[in-house]
């Protein structure tokens, strides 16, 4: 296994908005686009011609774990190749450490890295616990590393212990493990450095808190910015239809779901109220 070098709490929208409409976590995490996608979505599907919903191929190289964990309920990813049984994590937030420990037994695993797709502390409370415990090295962008090695602890409701990373992940960086493949995209905006990783032969990307279901992750905290997360919706927007969306928060999605306000960003060239 080895990585190639080079890769909260938020505002409430309009009081008309139905709160049927936003998940728990929508106040808080990310901005929704819900209320504008009805108005896209007629265009957008009308000039497109095709299904509601893309079926998604995977080539099934990929045994994929996943928990909601920590007071903002963080999506952990654990994913292994079958065939080494090598395995990484990404975004390890607080509590974590008792349920890779015992899925790396229980399946025989090797974790060989920790990824932080950003520095926030809701993603990297438990770096330092399972590094320690399993020996893995800690994966982020430099610049997000300062994040990690000096951790904000914000409105954590407990101490975020500092983590050193020992792998760099830039743009266009692959880590490897077993059969495995990540490419590493840069797509800042929530922070300076954060990512997404691209598994492209099973058809799956990792957002971070930068792409999620019915909208994009907070640009008004520490290392935010509207342009930038502009530019990387942009960017994410040109990956393929069917490819499946895992993001750091909340439930999984596709570009297609997305598409409609997605473009909207693109012709706009400019994230939308």
């Amino acid at each position: 296994m080895d990585a190639l070098p080079e890769s909260h709490f938020g505002e409430r929208r309009s009081p008309r908005r139905p709160e049927s409409l936003v998940p728990s976590y929508g106040w808080v995490l990310y901005r929704p686009v819900r209320d504008v996608i009805s108005v896209a979505e007629s265009l957008h599907f009308a000039r497109r011609r095709g299904p509601a919903r893309a079926r998604v191929r995977h080539n099934r190289t990929v045994e994929l774990l996943q928990l909601a964990v920590g007071p903002l309920a963080t999506n952990l990813y654990l994913l292994a190749d079958p065939a080494s049984r090598e395995a990484i994590a990404i975004d390890t937030a607080n509590p974590s450490l008792q349920f890779i420990s015992d899925s790396l037994a229980d399946r025989g695993w090797t974790l060989k890295l920790i990824v932080s797709t950003h520095g926030h502390w809701d993603h990297i409370g438990d770096n330092a616990a399972v590094a320690q415990h399993t020996g893995a090295q800690i994966a982020a962008h430099p610049l997000d590393r300062p994040r990690l090695e000096a951790p904000n602890k914000g409105l954590a409701p407990f101490d975020i212990p500092p983590s050193v990373p020992a792998v760099e992940l830039a743009e266009g960086g692959v880590i490897r493990f077993g059969e495995l493949r990540l490419l590493v995209l840069h797509t800042p905006g929530h922070t300076e450095g954060s990512v997404s990783l691209l598994a492209a032969d099973d058809g799956i990307l990792f957002s971070g808190d930068t792409l999620f279901a019915n909208g994009w992750g907070r640009v008004d905290l520490p290392g935010g910015s509207p342009e930038q997360m502009a530019d990387s919706i942009a960017r994410l927007s040109r990956l393929g239809d069917p490819l499946r969306v895992l993001p750091g928060h909340g439930p999984a999605t596709t570009i297609q779901r997305e598409r409609a306000w997605m473009d909207l960003v693109v012709r706009s060239g400019r994230l939308f109220a």
